[in-house]
């Protein structure tokens, strides 16, 4: 069979080719799998997900990916977080709008763009590091943030 389609092409077989519906088949709108099988044990359709896309029918956006696969002309999208996510981690970006939500690498943004407060570097290149020459415990995370004053969008300075 064709790609987007399985079973069995030999004339007489009794099983033809018939279109992956992973969702609406190979000439629809939302068609997010390149092929599909039909499995020896279920006898159920299996769709082969296109990079981005989960899900029975590959109508749902895998983790690190954001969308609307289930409206016509749909697909998902990578989310654009800097590498500053865990890309299996299905709760780092929202799955529709895409903003990040779990940063890494002590950044912080819609984007992951910036160094957290208390931090300076680049977060585009995972090098925020801590103006303190020690990691303070956590009771004092706060008090410390008190006296930090930005300097401009990605330094942190500790006043004297």
């Amino acid at each position: 069979c064709l790609d987007g389609y399985y079973g069995d092409p030999v004339l007489g077989s009794g099983d033809h080719c018939r279109p992956c519906l992973c969702p609406d088949g190979p000439n629809g709108w939302r068609q997010f799998a390149g092929s599909c099988y039909r499995s020896d044990t279920s006898e159920q359709v299996v769709c082969v997900c296109n990079t981005g896309y989960k899900g029975a029918r590959c109508d749902q956006c895998s983790a690190g990916y954001y969308g609307n696969p289930d409206e016509a002309g749909g697909q998902c999208l990578l989310c654009q977080c800097n590498n500053n996510i865990d890309m299996l981690d299905p709760e780092s970006c929202d799955a529709r709008t895409g903003e990040c939500l779990r940063c890494l690498y002590h950044s912080e943004g819609h984007s992951c763009q910036d160094c957290k407060l208390g931090y300076y570097g680049n977060a585009l290149v995972q090098d925020c590091r801590s103006e303190l020459p020690w990691n303070p415990p956590s009771h004092l995370t706060a008090l410390i943030a008190d006296h930090c004053k930005p300097v401009h969008s990605r330094t942190v300075r500790l006043d004297p």
